[in-house]
């Protein structure tokens, strides 16, 4: 039996008899006799055959040498914000960027298997080299969706002042993939569980129109302090004012992160008008929108709609092609294979899809031994120094006494 593919429903499979004959079955059909006797070749020509072979992904790209071998880059998160320690990451690193910095809002989450490149999320609009505003994540339960999620926000975080971002977290099944982030500065509100408690999803539909309705009500008043004709036009604009010396709040943009919404819209579909309204408006009023979810099954509910406003794929292991293709145009995250936790493809607009594997950072942090120094160069081998070679000291254990000792 030949097997491609890695799940059991969607695989193509070949069966081989044992009188020669063989037949195949296309994904989730019944199978169907192909040849009457299977071509015959020694074991040197299918080593030929396979060599030649190898240079070609599923899908029938050929693929470059350097990509067959994916790079293991050991440049650790800390680095990747700057920091030669995670003691370091504190508010006095927070920036406040102006309004044309190219790094604004630019959320390194992890490496390029490809290169060993360090990956960034871009969230701000095309016209400032962005990736946009609002985005779609996809990744089955293992595929590290919830790791990705805590790497891209504590990352915009440890850079950025609140002043300039503010959160907005949301997980329709009440998971643990936003726990402690409400102790953040930067964060408005997180709002879990709400799949058993029905009053949670009012109150963020309201919050959410709310903020919308502020912004706007906000550009309106600074248009009228500025001496402007009307309205400012978004918040671009307002921070031109800003810069410029006149005398308007800071107004940060907000970054709404909703976790399971097709769950969501399957429960709630009017929803879909929110995330509809979000999606229009909230270019200039920079209210930006990522979108997870484990699945498409939205019960329903077209998202369609929202697609085009919907300028970033993130796509980590599928279990479909289906859902692979709907989200980054390509099969290719049906075929990450369990073991590759945090690998997916990221694709930005109509640009080929690009392979990368995020930063685990819910594990055990192992502080930096004194004496010891790491290079700190983000994208660099994050290799470590010591001044003074370890001292090792010989011990003797102990005996183990069967009785406590009197006192």
């Amino acid at each position: 039996m030949i097997t491609l593919g890695n799940h059991r429903g969607s695989a193509y499979r070949i069966r081989v008899h044992e009188d020669g004959t063989a037949d195949d079955r296309l994904p989730n059909q019944s199978f169907r006799q192909v040849t009457s006797v299977t071509d015959r070749m020694s074991p040197q020509q299918a080593s030929r055959i396979a060599r030649k072979l190898a240079g070609w992904s599923i899908t029938g790209t050929i693929l470059d040498k350097t990509s067959r071998v994916q790079k293991k880059v050991a440049t650790d998160w800390h680095q990747l914000v700057g920091a030669q320690s995670v003691e370091e990451i504190t508010p006095s690193r927070w920036r406040m960027y102006t309004d044309t910095d190219r790094d604004r809002l630019k959320i390194p989450f992890g490496h390029e298997l490809k290169t060993g490149n360090v990956m960034y999320l871009d969230i701000k609009e095309g016209a400032e080299f962005g990736a946009g505003p609002h985005g779609m994540l996809i990744g089955t339960t293992g595929s590290g969706k919830s790791e990705f999620l805590r790497t891209l926000i504590l990352s915009l975080v440890a850079m950025t002042h609140p002043d300039q971002v503010n959160l907005l977290l949301t997980d329709f099944k009440g998971g643990s993939t936003f726990l402690g982030m409400e102790k953040l500065p930067h964060t408005a509100a997180v709002v879990t569980n709400m799949a058993e408690e029905a009053e949670l999803v009012s109150r963020m539909g309201e919050v959410l129109t709310g903020e919308l309705d502020r912004r706007q009500s906000i550009l309106r008043q600074a248009g009228m302090k500025v001496g402007a004709a009307g309205a400012l036009s978004g918040v671009a604009e307002y921070e031109k004012y800003r810069e410029r010396g006149a005398d308007l709040p800071p107004l940060p943009t907000l970054f709404v992160v909703v976790d399971e919404f097709a769950e969501l819209l399957q429960s709630h579909p009017d929803f879909i008008g929110l995330f509809d309204r979000i999606c229009r408006v909230g270019r200039s009023l920079r209210v930006h929108l990522l979108l997870a979810t484990q699945s498409l099954q939205t019960g329903g509910v077209r998202i369609d709609k929202l697609e085009p406003n919907l300028t970033y794929r993130i796509a980590l292991r599928t279990t479909s092609s289906h859902e692979s293709k709907a989200v980054i145009g390509t099969p290719e995250a049906q075929y990450i294979t369990n073991k590759e936790s945090g690998v997916g493809f990221l694709r930005v607009g109509m640009e080929d899809p690009v392979k990368f594997s995020t930063f685990y950072i819910s594990g055990p942090y192992m502080p930096p031994a004194a004496g010891v120094e790491t290079n700190g160069e983000a994208g660099g081998p994050g290799q470590q120094t010591t001044r003074q070679a370890a001292r090792i000291h010989r011990f003797t254990a102990a005996p183990v006494l069967e009785e406590a000792p009197t006192p």
